[in-house]
């Protein structure tokens, strides 16, 4: 990346995906859209089939809509289904080319169905995946924090049983995740962060 093109601002807007759409995907993005959970001057651009959005009550103030136009029928909510993984998943490809394209400046993912994806062929588990894949990034790791404590974590497993995690933390994984970590952090505004490595044993040990 170009000292130039870091310097270019992002475009004040956020794609928000559909989620599966017999979810609370839906329902859920629009939900925070009117709660007013938008910083000023950001503007939300709503990503996946027209129909979807309507079925769960989109009105013009909630944002345009950037339609996939697959034309499959909306889902009946409570059941995944190939169709409701198609349509979440073609919400997910359109949001990451419009932020791709400097449409958009960051996407928000609604809650998706890993079932309703497998079923519809789409070949990633979920969305960090995929996005560590369109990165280019296949080591990237999931940030979660709660910025108005100062708190955040990266995990260094995902998608494996937990009698399978010691075996497969060693010192390389570890410092992998740390330096992701740290380069989240920087990127968030941390000039130094300071992390901590959160024992295997939520104790840390047992005392002898």
């Amino acid at each position: 990346m170009s000292a130039t093109s870091r310097r270019r601002p992002l475009p004040k807007t956020l794609a928000f995906t559909c989620g599966d759409p017999a979810g609370v995907g839906p329902r859920a993005a629009l939900a925070s859209i009117r709660a007013g959970a938008l910083p000023r001057g950001v503007s939300p651009l709503l990503v996946g089939d027209a129909a979807v959005w309507r079925a769960a009550g989109r009105r013009p103030s909630d944002g345009p809509v950037l339609d996939t136009r697959l034309g499959l029928p909306v889902p009946r909510s409570g059941r995944p289904t190939a169709d409701g993984g198609r349509l979440s998943a073609a919400s997910f490809e359109a949001a990451l080319t419009a932020a791709a394209r400097g449409l958009a400046g960051g996407i928000v993912t609604a809650p998706i169905s890993k079932s309703s994806w497998a079923e519809a062929g789409y070949p990633w588990r979920d969305h960090t995946e995929r996005l560590a894949g369109f990165a280019g990034r296949p080591d990237a790791q999931m940030i979660l924090g709660v910025p108005s404590r100062g708190l955040w974590c990266a995990i260094a497993t995902r998608h494996i049983p937990l009698k399978d995690v010691p075996g497969a933390l060693g010192a390389r994984e570890i410092a992998a995740c740390a330096r992701d970590l740290r380069e989240a952090l920087v990127l968030l505004g941390r000039r130094s962060p300071r992390l901590a490595l959160c024992g295997l044993n939520p104790h840390a040990g047992e005392g002898g």
